[in-house]
């Protein structure tokens, strides 16, 4: 529950702010690292990145202080996730770079989280040699939780150089052990993982399943970065699973989801609006403006010198590609996507 576990952590944080003794300041300061740490993960997985980064930089000035390694590096890693998701890429593989220089190889396990974090980017920019290099010497994480996300960052790995149907066993075994040590985030990131997986062997239908059933175990919680850091890909399965989506609660979060993704993801990446799953042809386009202006079917008829039946044709076209039941609802989409 995140809003449970955001409330005990902000309990936590207000407890270590009083020192009761000089002797357990150190004390209360590595309590403190540890429960601002995880309120970062909570606030992150929420978008809130601007009170992420000021939680992160109180966590590293402290750390810093203190001596806490483990604390300084774990907050510098997630300072580089968030660079990376506000687009920021070479920014944070700097960022990594300079923080590897100066950890002592005595401290292997930092340095290969820093490596790992370094692969993670290296995949956002196509630098599969250094992913390569990253595998070949990985040593499997002894965290659950972090052995997930190196398992994870390979079968993504093998889905971006094509090999889906490998990419897709592995998150079988993936996804079996994240139910049975029942973790349920890391579950849910394997299935839209494995979502995308299914999609790039051109099954669409079992992927708008598959995301369908995660958005279902996300809607009580209602996590928004779970679905971002996968990408565009997510994006256009979500549009495309809103003609068919009509509780209302969990189409309102499925939109706002939608309305989270920045229009740019990387430099030299397309916008939502040029990346739909099904693009609206030229003469949609026509018709969207003409409805835009609250044109009636037959005066849009009498516009573009067609029928009131292809009319009609084409707005139920342009309703299901947009993902959208209603004259308004088309309109703000299309003045989401820049599509006007």
């Amino acid at each position: 529950e995140i809003q449970q576990s955001s409330t005990f952590y902000r309990l936590a944080l207000e407890a270590s702010t009083s020192t009761f003794d000089e002797n357990l300041t150190k004390l209360l300061a590595n309590w403190r690292c540890t429960a601002l740490l995880g309120y970062v993960a909570l606030c992150y997985e929420c978008n809130e990145l601007e009170q992420t980064t000021q939680l992160l930089q109180e966590t590293i000035t402290l750390s810093q202080t203190h001596t806490f390694l483990h604390h300084e590096v774990h907050a510098l890693l997630s300072l580089s996730r968030i660079q990376h998701a506000q687009g920021q890429l070479f920014v944070a593989q700097q960022q990594l770079a300079d923080l590897l220089e100066r950890i002592p190889a005595s401290q292997s396990q930092l340095v290969l989280d820093i490596q790992t974090a370094q692969a993670r980017l290296a995949l956002s920019a196509g630098d599969h040699l250094t992913l390569q290099h990253w595998a070949l010497l990985r040593t499997p994480h002894t965290d659950f939780t972090q052995r997930t996300e190196e398992d994870l960052l390979l079968a993504r790995w093998l889905r971006t150089q094509g090999k889906e149907e490998e990419a897709h066993q592995q998150l079988e075994q993936i996804l079996l052990a994240t139910r049975e040590a029942g973790h349920t985030r890391c579950m849910l990131e394997v299935m839209v993982e494995m979502a995308l997986s299914v999609l790039a062997c051109k099954r669409r239908a079992e992927a708008q399943d598959m995301l369908r059933e995660v958005l279902a175990l996300a809607l009580p919680n209602q996590p928004v970065r779970l679905f971002l850091d996968a990408g565009e890909p997510v994006a256009m399965l979500l549009r495309s699973l809103l003609p068919q989506i009509y509780d209302q609660p969990l189409l309102a979060y499925i939109r706002a989801v939608l309305l989270a993704f920045p229009a740019h993801l990387q430099p030299g990446t397309p916008t939502l609006a040029v990346s739909l799953i099904d693009p609206l042809s030229p003469q949609e386009l026509r018709v969207l403006r003409l409805l835009v202006e609250h044109r009636t079917n037959a005066e849009i008829a009498e516009a573009l010198v067609v029928s009131i039946n292809t009319v009609r044709t084409q707005v139920q076209s342009i309703y299901s590609k947009l993902g959208v039941h209603k004259r308004s609802a088309a309109s703000e989409v299309a003045r989401e996507l820049k599509l006007l």
